[in-house]
């Protein structure tokens, strides 16, 4: 199973966070890949957000799950058939939140009210959320 650092959010979310609109997107994938206002699109969402993360050099990209949300962050890429190490462990993950931390303070001021999508339509408003640890 996969595990990600980051944050739960639906697809709408990731991209007003990062200062997207999501209806110019959205129209500009129509335009180009010559879909209909309610064809599949949300693999070109994600492709759209990881290009503009390597754009400007950010580690983090957006993992899209078979719930329909988006996961912004870090897929943790742990060996499933060796023992970890309690201490490493941590210390990668708090490597990764530092990580995340400095990747979005650029994006500060639109973490400060944040709908995080836990479960498919269970939402929370969280002020500025740290980043979860998220299986799936």
């Amino acid at each position: 199973m996969p595990v990600y650092l980051g944050l739960p959010l639906r697809c709408d979310e990731s991209f007003r966070l990062f200062g997207f609109d999501l209806q110019t997107i959205k129209n500009s994938i129509m335009s180009k890949h010559n879909l209909s206002e309610h064809q599949y699109m949300d693999c070109y969402f994600v492709e759209h957000l990881n290009n503009f993360f390597k754009d400007v050099k950010m580690d983090m990209r957006v993992f899209y799950t078979d719930k329909g949300q988006c996961i912004v962050g870090y897929e943790i890429n742990q060996d499933p058939y060796k023992f970890n190490d309690v201490d490493e462990y941590i210390h990668m993950l708090s490597e990764l939140k530092t990580k995340f931390v400095l990747e979005t303070k650029k994006y500060i001021h639109n973490f400060n009210a944040v709908v995080l999508e836990h479960m498919e339509d269970n939402e929370e408003v969280v002020c500025f959320p740290k980043p979860y640890v998220i299986q799936y």
